[in-house]
């Protein structure tokens, strides 16, 4: 039963973690949440998103650059389900 119940812990623990990470980086987790998201929510997750990941002032990421580039793979996403969409009707 040990271990069954470190298991458990341990999964709870895990599932906790993914709730802060979907907080924090949601729109990544779930392409359909990036599509249908608004452009103010979209660039106060990418903002989120920068802000956990600097430290010291220093950044991997620039949240306007990563904004612009997830706004121009939205639209491809876009426009390829309207293709699927249009390929299985004909």
């Amino acid at each position: 039963m040990y271990i069954i119940d470190q298991t458990i812990i341990a999964f709870k623990n895990r599932f906790e973690q993914f709730k802060i990470y979907e907080h924090i980086f949601g729109f990544l987790f779930n392409i359909k949440k990036l599509k249908f998201l608004d452009s103010n929510n979209f660039k106060e997750y990418c903002f989120n998103l920068e802000r956990s990941l600097k430290h010291n002032n220093h950044s991997d990421i620039e949240w306007l650059d990563l904004f612009t580039k997830l706004k121009n793979i939205r639209e491809v996403i876009q426009v390829e389900m309207i293709d699927q969409l249009t390929s299985l009707t004909i």
